[in-house]
């Protein structure tokens, strides 16, 4: 939907206690806000998650002019891409008070966001230079970096990274049986294929904190090491 100034008359109707004439700054400002966030709604969205599907649904459909009117914080864009920070967009949870969220792209891509305690931040940053190195760069056996942001928010930090359907302990939970030896020496290659990614030149990558819940899944049922929040480089500085 495009927007426009005439989209938003309702936002001032709402208010009876003051009139347009009495309009404050603050009023025009959330205006303005409410336009820009409108507007960064990805108008061809590239659906490929299944799992998550029925999320991104209702996150798209929040992301609306009239539902920001009516919630002006309904939705949160960080570096252009929209994010709800409730319990109905979660995907995950980890260690120190990391929740994760689905997020769309105004490029329409699907990802997702992890939000952390500011005072926890350089997990967030130790994690955010580790996935930029050149070793995790190369591989499309790690998790897929995105953008840090530690300035938009007094009390959270944020990483964006790929989308993916599930960690590798859930996955093995719901296909049980369905997972023949075939299917697990991939499982296994891939995995050892990250590990020699980072391992493979200096500085080298230790993850310090491999187990399933650290291992996606994407669509394809491919697996990617994730949540380096705890590992390091060695030799280190």
């Amino acid at each position: 939907m495009a927007w426009n100034r005439n989209s938003l008359k309702g936002l001032s109707e709402r208010r009876s206690t003051k009139s347009r004439s009495n309009k404050s700054p603050t009023d025009g400002d959330m205006e303005e806000n409410i336009g820009k966030i409108a507007t960064l709604k990805p108008k061809d969205w590239k659906k490929v998650s299944v799992k998550h599907r029925e999320k991104l649904e209702l996150l798209s459909k929040s992301w609306s002019i009239g539902n920001l009117i009516a919630n002006p914080e309904l939705i949160t864009v960080i570096s252009n891409n929209g994010v709800c920070f409730k319990k109905e967009f979660s995907i995950g949870k980890g260690s120190s008070g990391t929740d994760v969220y689905v997020c769309l792209g105004s490029d329409g891509i699907e990802r997702a966001i992890k939000r952390l305690p500011k005072v926890l931040c350089n997990l967030l940053k130790n994690e955010r230079d580790i996935l930029r190195s050149r070793n995790a760069v190369a591989s499309p056996r790690v998790v897929n970096y995105w953008f840090y942001d530690d300035t938009s928010s007094p009390n959270h930090a944020y990483m964006i990274l790929n989308l993916y359907e599930q960690n590798l302990e859930e996955f093995v939970k719901e296909e049980d049986k369905k997972i023949t030896e075939s299917r697990a020496r991939k499982m296994i290659r891939q995995v050892l294929e990250g590990l020699k990614a980072l391992h493979s030149r200096e500085p080298r990558i230790l993850h310090r904190d491999l187990k399933p819940t650290n291992i996606l899944v994407d669509v394809n049922g491919d697996l990617v090491l994730s949540d380096f929040g705890i590992g390091r480089f060695f030799p280190g500085p």
